[in-house]
């Protein structure tokens, strides 16, 4: 938990510079806090797809398939890491015109992935065995 909020406080003390460096002109337009914020946000992602993995919960604890459960949080923390890493190269590379829809797009399909892999990881569950 203080890794996160040391990582918003992060976020936003970027943001706040990128805004105070845009309005004393030292970024040469508004583009360039903007990319930078939404690049920050990416790197949100990949650090909290990161630590997912991380924080699994003991085989002997969960009364279900708990290697189904571990195997589906180490999905999702990789797909959140390449979710973030893309969402933020975009930012960078991209023209802000096309980086917005883009962006939301590789989101919605980060998300599809890993509500794909629940649904799926929901019906073995309901599987007799």
């Amino acid at each position: 938990m203080k890794r996160a909020l040391g990582f918003l406080a992060m976020i936003l003390a970027c943001t706040v510079l990128a805004k105070v460096a845009t309005e004393w002109s030292v970024f040469g337009d508004v583009e360039t806090s903007k990319r930078t914020s939404m690049a920050l946000i990416g790197i949100l992602f990949v650090f909290f797809g990161n630590a997912m993995p991380k924080q699994l919960t003991p085989l002997s604890v969960l009364s279900c398939n708990g290697a189904r459960i571990q195997a589906f949080q180490r999905f999702s923390g990789w797909t959140w890491v390449v979710t973030g890493l893309t969402y933020a190269a975009i930012w960078l590379l991209a023209p802000v015109t096309m980086a917005k829809p883009l962006s939301m797009l590789v989101m919605v399909f980060g998300m599809t992935a890993i509500v794909v892999k629940l649904v799926g990881l929901w019906r073995a569950s309901d599987a007799p065995a």
